[in-house]
């Protein structure tokens, strides 16, 4: 058994952009909270949209661009210096507090786990430096080495083959259903980390674990591995 986790949302806290939204729309403009939501939710439907349609474009390019429209969705042109500065503080944010909790119960249970995201290489490990995680993981994945972003099969079987670990006996840890159902369309079992405003459809293959809490996941991994 060996466990692969997905990182933004499901490791790292998104909710600690809101302070730079809201100083850059301000005190009368839409709260930080509802830009960060409203910024993540364009750059997904971006990311979906390249990879089913194609060719390829990289995370950061992706993020980059759904700022703008989400900017002028509030009535804001965001400048190229406040654009980096969102980037940039995508690079530090904080691990949830149930991270180190969880990924303590998988070091007593013995239990290898990595990371896979779709952010770009340098982004992906400055985040895991910057939250203190580097070293919690083995190995570190970027979807963009398998040359498509997740739920296309590619990057769950590119995991696959380089942890040399068979498809069925990999577990996706996410807070996303799309990245669940990507990864059980891949052959993957998934284990679905319920944060708070996150739900699974029924039109969608129900992941074997679904917890409240990571440190809940880990624990029914656990014992299914078992």
């Amino acid at each position: 058994m060996y466990l692969v986790f997905d990182v933004n949302e499901t490791l790292l806290d998104l909710s600690a952009l809101d302070p730079v939204f809201d100083r850059m729309f301000g005190g009368d403009g839409p709260s930080g909270r509802r830009v960060h939501e409203a910024w993540f939710a364009e750059l997904l439907q971006r990311a979906m949209t390249s990879t089913i349609t194609g060719p390829f474009v990289d995370f950061g390019e992706l993020a980059a661009s759904a700022l703008r429209v989400t900017g002028q969705r509030y009535g804001h042109d965001l400048p190229f210096s406040e654009i980096e500065t969102v980037l940039d503080a995508v690079r530090h944010l904080p691990a949830h507090d149930d991270v180190g909790p969880a990924l303590d119960r998988l070091d007593t249970a013995g239990v290898p786990r990595a990371a896979l995201s779709n952010g770009t290489p340098d982004t992906l490990a400055a985040q895991l430096d910057n939250a203190g995680l580097t070293d919690r993981f083995d190995r570190v994945f970027s979807a963009q080495d398998a040359g498509r972003l997740k739920p296309a099969p590619e990057p769950y079987r590119y995991a696959a083959r380089e942890l040399d670990v068979p498809p069925e006996d990999l577990w996706m840890v996410a807070a996303h259903a799309w990245d669940t159902t990507g990864a059980l369309r891949a052959g993957l079992k998934a284990a679905f980390m319920a944060r708070p405003g996150k739900y699974l459809a029924t039109v969608e293959p129900e992941p074997m674990v679904v917890g409240s809490t990571l440190v809940e996941v880990v624990e029914r991994v656990i014992a299914e591995g078992t």
